[in-house]
C-alpha cells in the first residue's frame, strides 16, 4: 500500500509503503522508460531508502544544532550565496544593523554596505568570486542610518 508519493526527479519516487504487520518502509523507486515494438515499457528498481532517510534526519539535526549555536554566539555571522543574497544571519547580527531576519534574507549584501565602502565591497565580491577568502574592514549602514564599522572574516564557499 502507497502512503505517500513524493517526486523527487523525473525517474525516481520516494515512496512510504505499508508492510503487512502496520509499519512504514522508506523505498526509492527508480523508473526507465524505453521504447519497444510494444509501446513504452518501464523498468522499475526499488531500493530500501531506510538508511538513506537516517542518515538525511541525522544530518538535519546536526544542522539545527549548528543553527543554535550560531544563533546563541556573541559574534555576528551571516551567509550568503554565489550572487552574494543573505541566505542565512543570527541574532547578533540582526542586533548590529537593526533590522529583523526576515528584512535581510534574501537582499543583497551591498544593499546593506555603506555608500563609501560600497566600492571596496564589490572588490571583495568580485576576488571572493575567484575562490580567494580575506578578513577585511567594512562599515554597514544600520536601520537608524548610522554607520557601524566591521571586520569581515570570509571562510566557505560564499561566506561574508
Amino acid at each position: 500500500t502507497f502512503l505517500n508519493w513524493t517526486s523527487t526527479t523525473d525517474t525516481m519516487r520516494e515512496v512510504l509503503i505499508l508492510r503487512k504487520n502496520g509499519t512504514e518502509l522508506p523505498v526509492d523507486i527508480l523508473l526507465y522508460p524505453y521504447d519497444s515494438e510494444e509501446g513504452i515499457l518501464v523498468c522499475a528498481s526499488i531500493r530500501n531508502a531506510t538508511l538513506h532517510k537516517q542518515r538525511t534526519d541525522e544530518l538535519e539535526a546536526s544542522q539545527q544544532c549548528f543553527f543554535d549555536l550560531l544563533d546563541t554566539m556573541n559574534e555576528a555571522f551571516c551567509e550568503a550565496d554565489k550572487e552574494f543574497n543573505f541566505t542565512y544571519v543570527n541574532q547578533p547580527f540582526c542586533e548590529l544593523l537593526g533590522y529583523e531576519n526576515s528584512e535581510i534574507i534574501g537582499k543583497p549584501v551591498i544593499d546593506f554596505v555603506h555608500d563609501q565602502d560600497r566600492p571596496a565591497m564589490q572588490q571583495q565580491i568580485e576576488t571572493r568570486k575567484h575562490g580567494k577568502a580575506q578578513r577585511y574592514y567594512m562599515s554597514f549602514v544600520k536601520k537608524t542610518g548610522e554607520r557601524v564599522y566591521t571586520q569581515i572574516s570570509q571562510i566557505g564557499r560564499a561566506h561574508v
